[in-house]
């Protein structure tokens, strides 16, 4: 299990310290934090962590109540299947 907040970084201890065997991405922000998941999948790929193709994007705007109180549309609730179908399929391997 990662620390909260941990991102791997040179120096750190060797990557295989750590039992990472797939990776989901949930983004926020104005655009659903996509540009930063697309950046960190190219991280990730790099340390040769696997990730799942579906992800979740929430934007502040819509997801949270004054930028601070969780509150996601119904909309998200696919995409949210989708990520755990991938998963389970994932598991499956």
């Amino acid at each position: 299990m990662l620390p909260s907040g941990w991102f791997p970084l040179p120096g750190d201890r060797d990557i295989k310290d750590y039992d990472l065997p797939l990776l989901v991405f949930v983004g926020y922000g104005g655009a659903g934090g996509t540009r930063a998941v697309e950046h960190l999948r190219l991280v990730m790929g790099g340390l040769m962590v696997a990730d799942v193709r579906a992800q979740v994007a929430l934007s502040l705007y819509t997801d949270f109540e004054n930028f601070s109180v969780f509150k996601p549309a119904p909309h998200h609730e696919k995409s949210v299947h989708d990520v755990l179908d991938q998963v389970i399929a994932w598991g499956g391997r």
